[in-house]
């Protein structure tokens, strides 16, 4: 009986939910800093260099889990891998996708 090899596609699915969780707080420590004002205050002549940088972040950060759902969902059918990192990694990346959709509303709401 051979060892079963952890699925290469967990691993990436992991290590990209990390990621996320590294980039939902560069996220919000980024808006932490930039006032109010900056929002307040955008025209579509005066876009705010800070408000670009959020928004790129965000951007990434939905791509980051999005490739992360994928990963850990296929990981999960993976034959003769074990699953683990696959469950971890899908489990981070649906947790950190609804806290988002629940920051999102709570933040429009605001």
């Amino acid at each position: 009986m051979t060892d079963k090899k952890h699925s290469g596609l967990g691993i990436a699915s992991f290590v990209l939910s990390i990621a996320a969780i590294v980039l939902v707080l560069i996220f919000f420590i980024t808006a932490n800093f930039v006032d109010i004002y900056v929002f307040e205050n955008i025209t579509e002549e005066n876009i705010p260099t800070e408000a670009v940088v959020l928004g790129l972040i965000y951007l990434l950060l939905i791509f980051d889990l999005f490739v992360a759902l994928i990963l850990g969902f296929v990981g999960l059918f993976s034959k003769d891998k074990k699953i683990t990192f696959s469950i971890a990694g899908l489990a981070l990346s649906v947790f950190i996708s609804i806290f988002l959709v629940v920051m999102t509303i709570i933040g429009s709401s605001l």
